[in-house]
């Protein structure tokens, strides 16, 4: 994997935690478009997230 394709997936990380800038969301949305394994690395950590956050069943 090269050194930009981890940035981008750093950038999902920062992005789901909302601390991704403004300026470098149009680029991670370019690669996104791009690249099928960010797109679904994104869709897991989203789900993840969800997850964490769902409320306990009674």
């Amino acid at each position: 994997m090269s050194l930009r394709h981890r940035r981008f997936r750093r950038d999902v990380h920062r992005l789901i935690d909302g601390e991704l800038p403004n300026e470098r969301l149009a680029e991670l949305q370019s690669h996104l478009d791009a690249c099928s394994d960010c797109r679904e690395d994104l869709r897991w950590w989203i789900a993840v997230r969800l997850a964490l956050h769902a409320p306990s069943p009674p």
